[in-house]
Order: C-alpha cells, then structure tokens, then sequence
C-alpha cells in the first residue's frame, strides 16, 4: 500500500468471502509447458510463517520438488505479447526478446517472502497465463536483494497488519454499520512489539 491509498478499499477487498482457487487448469498448462508429469507440481500445503513475525505468512501457489516454487498470475489477453502490449498494470516488460519482471512489482515482494519461510526454495517461477499462451519468469534467490526487499517488505506488512487488519478483526466496523477506517491506527514500535507478543504495554 502506498503511503497516500486509503484504506477502506484494500480493507473491503480482504474482507470479501473467497473461493479457494487450487489452479488445476494453471497447473496442467504448467506442466504441459514444462514436458513433465503434472502430479509433479505439487499444492505446497499450509502457510509458513515469516521467522520471527508471527503476523506475517506466505506460501506459493504451487511447488515442484523442494526447490522450486510456483507463483501463477491470470490475465484475459488472447496472448502473453498483447497483455504486455496493451495492459498498463502489466508486470513483466520484455527486454532483449525474453520476458523480464518490473522493477518494484509485487512478486518481487511475494518471492522474497517464500526464499523467507521456505528455506529449501531456490527458485521461483512466475509463470504469467494468457488465454492462448503463457510465459514463464524464473527468479533465483541468489540473484534477489533479499536483505533489502525482506527489511523493507516486513516493516510496510507489519505496520498495515497491525495499524488496519488487526483493528478491524478485534473490532469489527462493517458488522455495527459502521464505515471501515480509511486511515491506520498509528502505534509505536514497542506497542507492536508488546501485541506480536501477545502482551498489552505497562505503564512505567
């Protein structure tokens, strides 16, 4: 979120009652592409925890082996090459002929994230679907700032979880009625530090 969005939209947006999608169709397209068996590409299980942020977790929309992981994005383009074309929100540009992630993108962040909580992940694919197509973006963790893009996203993450989600859960605005908070609820970093462990601050 930047820091000049509200965030009453990105609240009603998490808010909202989901499907859980498992990528069946994004998975056999995968493993067709990739001329390997389908029940290699395996759903990674249950979310992992960013260490020592409780209030962070993560998991990749599939896995392949124990060192590969999977991160799916749809578009409606009939093909890969018009989506780059013609969709301003398009995160992959191509450079020198192959397809390459924008700078600042989000599965920057999302792949830090599993290389975080999946210690045996060395690799993740960003495999980008049109309708007819679909390319295929592989990040390495040894070639990502992790350092830089972890610190970075873990602070931006902790501070929305605990400045707007949490409020929202212990109380629930939309249920009374009433309107979503559009601006955080500003805490200190030792108050964040008292809630993550599950302790309320003391008055010296």
């Amino acid at each position: 979120r930047r820091d000049t969005t509200g965030t009453t939209k990105i609240l009603t947006d998490l808010l909202k009652p989901r499907r859980v999608n498992n990528n069946t169709e994004l998975v056999r397209r995968y493993a067709e592409d990739r001329r390997i068996d389908v029940n290699t590409v395996q759903h990674p299980g249950v979310l992992r925890t960013i260490p020592h942020h409780p209030e962070l977790a993560v998991y990749p929309d599939a896995q392949v082996g124990a060192d590969r992981a999977l991160i799916f994005r749809e578009c409606d383009a009939t093909n890969v090459e018009s989506y780059i074309k013609d969709s301003r929100s398009c995160p992959i540009s191509i450079v020198d002929g192959y397809c390459q992630v924008k700078p600042g993108e989000d599965v920057w962040y999302v792949a830090a994230g599993i290389f975080e909580a999946f210690k045996d992940i060395r690799i993740c694919e960003y495999v980008v679907c049109a309708r007819d197509d679909l390319c295929i973006i592989e990040i390495w963790c040894r070639s990502l700032p992790i350092r830089s893009i972890r610190e970075d996203m873990k602070g931006k993450l902790s501070r929305f979880y605990f400045e707007v989600l949490l409020p929202e859960l212990a109380h629930p605005r939309r249920s009374m009625d009433y309107p979503l908070r559009d601006k955080p609820i500003e805490f200190d970093e030792e108050t964040i530090d008292h809630i993550r462990r599950g302790r309320a601050p003391t008055e010296e």
